[in-house]
């Protein structure tokens, strides 16, 4: 027997004590999402603990999906960097699809601004700079996180600061596309609040896409709230479309020590056309940079002690003199702490400590030390030279005798160079004709991609993969359209919960289902009750129905239903529907030997006939259609009430 989707998810629930793949004993159970149970575990042949996501079933009900999912991991697996969670292994244990990741342990973002409100720009810095930096290699690496948020970004300890940035779940929420049982809050959570404009319209996700949800969260810090609130998802997502946030600037308190500059910067990043945000994470640190005009920000860095750094220019009144160039920014070494020799001679190079006047008696000893320096350049120089021959050498010799070996690198960037131009012309024509609606030329072009594609290109089999999910839910939101146009509404609904299975977040699919649902309400509904249907035929206003329908929609107005069954007379009733009309009709039918019902008798005193009962029952409209009261049993008609 099939395990239904709560008995999966128990199953799930309950997992301490067991050894995944023989090597993951799992510990306890740390978190839960829509896309699984996260646990701690123990890599038991490497001893050492680890984050390891276990898959809800209903993400991975098909074979593509487990294919994708397997890309996915493999993609992400190549992501290293430190603010970014390492995945080290993903597969499959019977039922069970898991992810092992490096073990964050820290306390999320989200529970830290619950505690602590509005950042300062010394608490905020730290925290937005580690961000960003983790998020520029993955973009640098073609890959987008989809499901930036604060519950994603960890804050550990790290040389006695516990502002060190571990981000989580990098790519994952492109998964969980095809959750079917996600609840309100998990899709408020994952989607709603941090969703840029296009994701919303065209489901298309770039790295502008991270850039937007990164203006979210950087507003959130700073301001306490997020830009666009309501107590729905659909309002929240209205908002994001089509309503500015207030300004960063207004929002913001004089004791936050925020820059005005850096809330424009911020600002850009909600902007609702994605070629006027910052395009990639590195855009938006270097615009950060500029607007703190702080260089040094660009440094590495390992304690992330940016709280420490002076973010004023060095004026005229300065030590440099006005018309030096500036002094470029010197990075920190990550073998030095803050308060050594090195970090002094940092802070001199950057304001210009150093030029004070030489003493004249110490030049005569300068010029000795400066002719024995002089002395040993000069073998030094010898040694490079000889050293510059011998690989001169080797070099031509290579030349001579390997010639197509040396051309073949250049040959090799120049064909990787115009591979991918061809591919960037690509991706242009597919999603100028997703926009457009053309999915059939979409299509073709995806089809194109998919022969250029290879085991050893995951990056552009992922992008096939996202093409082809816009086009299959585009076709499937055009088709339902299709048949909402031409009035069959059963089939357009039945379109529309399809892709809303898929797409769960689709406002239009969601609008125009409830619109279709409500339109099909109020479309009469017309029951046929009679005892024998094998054999029979149905026509409806001259059109043939074939058997008689148990049920069937007509449009508002007065129908002429006919019957015809072997052995029996002919069927016939004339009947008025209106609006939202649900009508039981009972067909009687009479054998063709039967003897003739009786006439009723005619009283002779008064000269006009008895109505029967049931036509005592009955109204009559201007034109003699039987129209039963509703919420009654009259004659031959059921109303529901």
């Amino acid at each position: 027997m099939e395990t239904s989707a709560p008995q999966q998810q128990n199953a799930l629930d309950n997992l301490e004590g067991e050894i995944i793949s023989g090597r993951y004993k799992i510990i306890r159970r740390v978190g839960k999402g829509g896309m699984g149970v996260v646990y701690l575990a123990q890599q038991t042949n490497l001893n050492r603990n680890v984050c390891l996501k276990v898959l809800n079933p209903i993400l991975l009900d098909d074979a593509d999906a487990v294919s994708r999912f397997e890309r996915e991991a493999k993609g992400l697996s190549r992501l290293q960097h430190p603010n970014i969670v390492t995945i080290f292994d993903y597969g499959r244990d019977g039922n069970l699809a898991y992810i092992v990741m490096e073990y964050a342990q820290g306390e999320t973002l989200g529970k830290y601004l619950k505690a602590h409100g509005a950042l300062t720009l010394d608490e905020f810095l730290p925290i937005a700079v580690q961000t960003l930096k983790g998020i520029a290699e993955a973009h640098k690496m073609g890959l987008i996180h989809r499901d930036i948020k604060p519950a994603n970004i960890v804050l550990c300890e790290l040389e006695g600061e516990k502002n060190f940035v571990k981000i989580l779940d990098f790519g994952l929420a492109k998964l969980a596309q095809g959750g079917e049982d996600l609840t309100k809050e998990q899709q408020l959570v994952g989607s709603a609040s941090y969703m840029s404009p296009e994701q919303i319209l065209s489901g298309i996700s770039d790295t502008r896409t991270d850039v937007y949800a990164l203006g979210v969260m950087f507003y959130l810090m700073l301001a306490g709230q997020k830009p666009f609130t309501g107590s729905t998802d659909n309002a929240i997502l209205y908002q994001h479309v089509n309503n500015a946030p207030k300004p960063l600037r207004l929002m913001v308190k004089p004791e936050q020590n925020i820059p005005e500059t850096l809330c424009e910067v911020i600002d850009q990043c909600l902007e609702k056309d994605a070629q006027k945000r910052p395009q990639t994470a590195l855009d938006l640190l270097n615009a950060i940079s500029y607007a703190l005009d702080a260089p040094q920000i660009m440094a590495g860095y390992s304690s992330m002690s940016l709280a420490k750094v002076e973010l004023q220019k060095v004026t005229e009144e300065g030590e440099n003199h006005p018309s030096a160039p500036p002094m470029p920014p010197v990075p920190v070494s990550n073998d030095v702490d803050s308060d050594s020799e090195s970090s002094v001679s940092y802070a001199s190079a950057v304001s210009g400590v150093g030029s004070h006047p030489i003493d004249v008696s110490s030049i005569s000893l300068m010029q000795q030390n400066n002719y024995a320096r002089d002395a040993r350049d000069r073998k030094i120089l010898v040694i490079v030279l000889l050293c510059v021959a011998v690989i001169a050498a080797v070099v031509i010799t290579a030349i001579v005798f390997h010639p197509s070996e040396q051309t073949l690198p250049a040959q090799t960037a120049a064909q990787d160079k115009s591979l991918n131009e061809g591919l960037e012309t690509l991706y242009a024509r597919i999603e100028e004709n997703i926009r457009n609606n053309q999915w059939d030329d979409a299509q073709d072009q995806v089809n194109t991609l998919e022969a250029k594609a290879s085991p050893d290109t995951p990056d552009l089999l992922l992008k096939i993969d996202d093409y082809n999910t816009l086009i299959k839910r585009g076709k499937l939101l055009s088709d339902a359209r299709e048949k909402v146009n031409a009035g069959q509404l059963e089939e357009a609904i039945e379109l529309y919960e399809t892709l809303l299975k898929k797409d769960k977040d689709n406002i239009s699919a969601q609008n125009e289902l409830d619109a279709a649902k409500q339109a099909l309400e109020r479309i009469p509904v017309l029951r046929l009750e009679l005892p024998e249907r094998t054999g029979c035929s149905c026509t409806i206003d001259e059109d043939a129905v074939g058997e008689p329908p148990e049920s069937i929609r007509l449009e508002t107005g007065t129908h002429n239903i006919q019957i015809t069954c072997p052995e029996y007379k002919p069927w016939e009733k004339k009947i008025m529907l209106e609006p939202s009309d649900k009508l039981t009709l009972q067909v009687h039918l009479e054998k063709m030997d039967a003897a003739p019902a009786p006439r009723p008798t005619q009283h002779k005193s008064s000269g006009a006939s008895h109505k029967s009962s049931n036509s005592s029952k009955t109204e009559s409209d201007p034109f003699g259609i039987a129209k039963p009261k509703k919420g009654k049993k009259v004659g031959d008609f059921y109303y529901d009430d």
